[in-house]
């Protein structure tokens, strides 16, 4: 047998795409497969749930091979479950609709949409709409090392963290998690052929802007993390180790920004005045712009804001910086992309 070690992204890769129903694989990946962007990895991780199973048994080893009483009796299956972390470079926001469970307009697209009139609208604020994720594996090699693809579905967003650094891509990380996952050696190579990435740019920092409470903010910042968090859930039931329907609970919504330290304002704010500590100030808003061009832009806009800790620290002979957390109450995009 010839065996060759395969490598992430080079001879092996995945794509996503939306499910029709709950945990079921999309079934045709030759159209429709999507990247998220430049993805840099990709990393799922099954697990079994195993439950170890004890009693008094009252027994000693008649034999080196033999369980005593301290040993597990028996070991079985409990739930089904994969964890999948995704890190990529944005090169469109189409993703987003798996992280606010919406998606409406057509250039710009709204991130959820932006009224919801019917109960039809108002439900797509809290579903979790799914998607599957395709693991393609290149072995190469021959008999036992055949090329195989492995089919993670039922996957919805837990945590999305956006960030934007100082001479840094635009990144974004993804948390998720998946019900069941199902696995072909038949066709690999035109049931699931490769994808070529995306020609169109990737964000960058030099194109970011952010305001605060209305106001362009005049300290030097050197990056941001807009984070949410779904508080996602898979529900299991009898008869069966995978899941049967994915759903989100009570939403997070964070932004981060690390800056210099220039004038009291958000120690101020953080306080809830300049001298004594009160209720927290109401930060109207925040404003976070990612930019390729004049018309192709994402405007993230965070509402109704609280600072949840202010860190400025002093350090000899270092310019002091401020790391400042703000949760938000709502939060809502807005994408231009042509």
């Amino acid at each position: 047998m010839v065996q060759y070690e395969i490598r992430g992204g080079i001879d092996s890769f995945a794509l996503y795409k939306a499910e029709a129903a709950y945990g079921t694989d999309p079934g045709t990946w030759t159209t429709g497969a999507l990247h998220f962007g430049i993805e840099t990895s990709i990393k799922p991780t099954p697990k079994r749930n195993l439950t170890k199973v004890r009693g008094m048994s009252g027994t000693l080893p008649a034999a080196q091979t033999a369980k005593t009483s301290r040993d597990a009796q028996q070991i079985f299956a409990g739930k089904y479950e994969v964890g999948i972390a995704i890190e990529f470079q944005p090169q469109t926001f189409d993703f987003m609709e798996f992280v606010f469970g919406s998606k409406s307009g057509s250039d710009p697209y709204y991130y959820p949409q932006e009224t919801a009139s019917t109960e039809s609208d108002k439900k797509k604020y809290t579903q979790a709409p799914s998607f599957s994720l395709m693991v393609r594996k290149d072995f190469g090699g021959s008999t036992d090392a055949q090329d195989k693809v492995w089919i993670h579905s039922g996957c919805i967003v837990n945590t999305m963290t956006l960030r934007a650094a100082m001479g840094e891509a635009v990144s974004v990380s993804l948390d998720a998690i998946g019900a069941v996952t199902t696995a072909s050696v038949t066709s690999v190579a035109t049931a699931f052929p490769y994808t070529a990435c995306s020609s169109a740019d990737v964000y960058n920092f030099s194109h970011a802007s952010v305001t605060y409470a209305g106001a362009p903010v005049t300290n030097i910042i050197e990056a941001f993390d807009f984070t949410i968090g779904n508080t996602a859930e898979i529900l299991y039931g009898l008869g069966s180790y995978v899941g049967k329907t994915g759903v989100w609970k009570a939403r997070d919504v964070s932004v981060t920004l690390d800056l210099t330290n220039e004038g009291t304002q958000f120690m101020d704010d953080f306080m809830g005045a300049a001298t004594s500590v009160t209720d927290p100030v109401k930060i109207s808003a925040i404003v976070l712009t990612l930019s390729k061009s004049a018309s192709i832009n994402m405007v993230i806009t965070l509402t109704n804001l609280k600072i949840a800790d202010d860190d400025a620290g002093l350090e000899y002979g270092e310019v002091v910086k401020e790391k400042i957390t703000l949760e938000a109450e709502v939060a809502y995009c807005v994408e231009n992309q042509a």
